[in-house]
């Protein structure tokens, strides 16, 4: 009986001690994840046939790669990414950060416009690239609040995805960015007048932007998109300082599927030739797609409710027939 019980013992111990190498390893394979403590925070694991535990060799893989060697379908990328995402917040809006909303731009920007083309749908799901501080000037918390909407914000900048948490979303979340060529890397954001931009891979050469830049990862859209796990987007913002059309470019159009489409960029980045060019060029893409009719351009609001920003809105081919 004794002697039953000392093997019984040691399963269990050899058990446990399996599990607490296994549990480790992850801790240090999720390396400087964001906001870990942060009441809100969900580690999600996509869990694959072939992959045991996450080794160093993986990590490094992974945030190590500068040079474009993992493809946007690499289960291995996918599964790390999932380990960045934040989950839904469950506790109620935060009244403080709610009270300081735009109301005139929460009630009459592109949320409710967006409201208005879909007639009122409820329970949608929108994909948010460059989604601030997910407040004051978002596109897409009016469908949240009052369609109850939920979907996936992505802001690289670390300040403004810090805000967007502490406004407690009802979204997922993920501090990176969408990766022009589909390259995982890292790339410098950079800040000018208060809104931030991606300027090139990490380091910048000038030691000036060096000071004003904070590295951040950058993941390809497609590869986001598997890690939530998602093939349909009601609407899809997109507002990345100047990296739009090489965002949209990079976009799965043959496996996922999306209703309404607006992309936001900043003329002042450059000159008026320039910016008619920029903006003749992103109807060309989506024309070359073929998925989606263009349903016209406006000005867009921008911080402080300045008329700084163009706003191409395109909807899916079909969709008013519906």
């Amino acid at each position: 009986m004794k002697m039953e019980f000392a093997i019984m013992f040691l399963y269990v111990f050899t058990a446990l001690s399996w599990l607490y190498i296994g549990l480790k390893s992850i801790a240090q394979f999720s390396y400087n994840t964001p906001l870990k403590g942060h009441p809100d925070y969900v580690i999600r694991r996509r869990v694959f046939h072939h992959m045991k535990q996450p080794t160093e060799d993986l990590a490094a893989r992974i945030t190590g790669t500068q040079n474009g060697t993992l493809s946007v379908d690499d289960e291995d990328l996918i599964w790390f990414i999932g380990t960045r995402i934040v989950g839904p917040s469950t506790q109620p809006y935060n009244e403080k950060k709610l009270s300081q909303l735009n109301k005139k731009y929460f009630e009459e920007g592109r949320g409710n416009f967006v409201n208005k083309v879909l007639k009122g749908k409820v329970n949608g799901y929108f994909l948010d690239l460059g989604s601030g501080d997910g407040s004051v000037f978002s596109n897409t918390l009016y469908l949240e609040k009052t369609r109850n909407w939920t979907g996936l914000l992505v802001e690289p900048h670390t300040k403004k995805y810090k805000n967007a948490l502490g406004f407690r979303r009802k979204a997922m979340s993920l501090n990176a960015c969408a990766s022009a060529g589909n390259i995982t890397r890292y790339q410098a954001l950079f800040v000018q007048d208060n809104i931030p931009r991606i300027i090139g891979d990490w380091p910048p050469e000038s030691e000036q932007q060096r000071l004003r830049s904070e590295r951040v990862e950058c993941f390809p859209l497609p590869s986001i998109l598997s890690a939530v796990d998602i093939q349909h987007v009601d609407y899809f913002s997109l507002d990345v300082a100047g990296m739009e059309l090489d965002v949209i470019k990079t976009f799965p159009f043959g496996a996922v599927t999306i209703d309404v489409i607006t992309v936001t960029f900043q003329p002042h980045y450059m000159s008026k030739a320039n910016s008619k060019q920029y903006l003749a060029e992103i109807k060309l893409f989506m024309e070359g797609v073929g998925l989606h009719d263009c349903l016209g351009e406006l000005k867009a609001q921008t911080g402080g409710g300045r008329q700084e920003g163009m706003v191409v809105t395109f909807v899916r081919k079909g969709l008013f027939k519906e």
